[in-house]
This record gives structure tokens, C-alpha cells and sequence, in this order.
């Protein structure tokens, strides 16, 4: 999912310098519909990709307390699970090209310049029900029945005192990963209803602007991109233990460092003698 978020944001970072060269640049039209087909799908792909990592979690999360089955069991099934993941997530992304492209009029914008065809509403809406209602239905269940089980679970004196710090930490990390995955399925189901919106108005963000309306098309797309910066703010704030492994993290690179500078001054020292 770091990858993803990673990606996201370059891609992100791309589309605004793709922009400021379509105005500025010497750039072909051509060129343009490829460079914008390009960031659409690799930021498209990077969400889905996140979205499908955090509902694995959740039915991960679900098996191995509830079920008592881990289904990652070795490095294996990780990685096909990651590659299920991306795999899935760029075919879902890639029909946004038939969408997407850049108007022909200034100021070029990478936009929905084809959302009106009936073939542009049943995707985005197949979109909402797949990544958007799917995911919150299957999200919700799997914590709701993993917190339950770990709440009624009726345990000896002895269980409770070896293993209170495992469930303290089983339960911080279960409730930093439901208010991520609740926070981005929010802010996706607001990001997907706009572009359903484009689709069933044939508004673009092109006829916003030089109509003088509230472009909340580009207000959607910026709380879809913040994402990628939100969720590690959110990590923080919902998990102790997070906080105490970046804080560990962030003190034993101060630590290297201090090394590395002493004994490359130990080094200029004897060098010099």
C-alpha cells in the first residue's frame, strides 16, 4: 500500500507538471492524450490497489483471530496476494482511457472529455458498487465481527495476564486499519459519485471553468489525492504502537548518524596526524 500511496502521489506531482506543459509546452496533441492516459490510469490503478489491500487486511484480520487461520502463511502467498492486488487494480483502471483525454481549447485540461456516452455511466457506476460499496460492506463485517469476538472471548485469569499486551496491541493495530479503510472508502465514495455525476451531466471540469461554476470536480480529486498524505497522519494519531515504532525509528537513524559522523571525524583525525 506504501507503494501505491507512493505512486499515487508522483503520478499526482506528473499530472500538475503535464499540465503546466500543455499550456506552456510545444506539445502535440497527441502526445498529450498519451501522457494524460498515463497518469490516469497509474493514479486510478495506485487507488484501487490500496482499496483491495485494505479489504484483504480486514478479511486477513478476520480469519486469523476469528477463524484461527492465517492466510499468509508464507512469502508465497504474500507475494500472490500483492500481485493479485496490482493485477486487479490496473485491469479495473485501464477502460478509463476511453474517458479521459485533453481538450483541444486552452487551458488543455486532462479531463473527462468522452463521459457522456452510456457506456462511460454503466463504468463509473459498476466503479461505485466494486470499489466503493463492496469493499465498505465487506470492511465493516469482518471488524465488526473480529472487535466482538475479541470482546466476548471469555478467557482464564492466566491467559488474560500472559497475553494483555498482545491483545492491546491486536487491538490498536485493528482499529488504526478500520478508521484508515473507513476514512479512504469515504473520501472514494465522494471522488467516484463526482465522476458518476460527469457522466449523467456531461459537466466536465473544462465546462466548469468557463461556465464560472464551483468546480467541485477538482475540490473530489484533491481529497482523493490527499489520501496518500492523510493516511500516515491518521497512522499516528489512531495507534500507539505506530507512534512508539516511528519514534524508535526516527531515534536509531539519529543514533547511525551520530556513529557515522564520529568516525568519519576519527578518520580526519589520523589522516591528519
Amino acid at each position: 500500500m506504501a507503494v501505491s500511496d507512493a505512486l499515487s502521489c508522483l503520478s499526482g506531482l506528473a499530472f500538475t507538471i503535464n499540465q503546466l506543459l500543455y499550456i506552456h509546452g510545444n506539445m502535440t496533441l497527441l502526445q498529450k492524450n498519451i501522457t494524460c492516459h498515463l497518469n490516469v490510469i497509474v493514479i486510478y490503478s495506485s487507488y484501487y490497489t490500496s482499496t483491495h489491500t485494505l479489504t484483504f487486511l480486514s478479511i486477513d484480520r478476520y480469519f486469523a483471530i476469528v477463524r484461527n487461520y492465517q492466510v499468509l502463511k508464507n512469502g508465497q502467498r504474500t507475494r500472490l496476494v500483492i500481485f493479485t492486488t496490482w493485477f486487479f487494480g490496473i485491469i479495473i483502471a485501464i477502460p478509463i482511457i476511453l474517458l479521459t483525454g485533453v481538450s483541444e481549447a486552452l487551458p488543455y485540461v486532462c479531463d473527462y472529455i468522452n463521459a457522456e456516452k452510456f457506456v462511460a455511466q454503466i463504468y463509473m457506476a459498476a466503479l461505485i458498487i466494486i470499489e466503493v460499496i463492496l469493499p465498505g460492506i465487506i470492511v465493516v463485517f469482518c471488524y465488526n465481527k473480529t472487535v466482538s469476538y475479541m470482546n466476548r472471548r471469555i478467557r482464564t485469569v492466566q491467559e488474560i495476564c500472559e497475553n494483555k499486551t498482545n491483545e492491546k496491541h491486536t487491538k490498536d493495530a485493528i482499529k488504526m486499519l478500520f478508521v484508515v479503510t473507513i476514512v479512504f472508502i469515504s473520501f472514494s465514495c465522494a471522488f467516484h459519485i463526482s465522476k458518476l455525476i460527469i457522466t449523467l451531466t456531461n459537466k466536465t471540469m473544462i465546462d466548469m471553468y468557463f461556465q464560472n461554476l464551483p468546480n467541485f470536480y477538482l475540490y473530489t480529486d484533491g481529497i482523493g489525492l490527499c489520501l496518500n498524505i492523510i493516511n500516515p497522519v491518521i497512522y499516528c494519531i489512531t495507534s500507539k504502537s505506530f507512534r512508539r515504532a516511528l519514534m524508535a525509528f526516527l531515534k536509531s537513524n539519529k543514533v547511525q548518524q551520530r556513529i557515522v559522523t564520529s568516525n568519519m571525524d576519527n578518520i580526519f583525525t589520523h589522516s591528519a596526524w
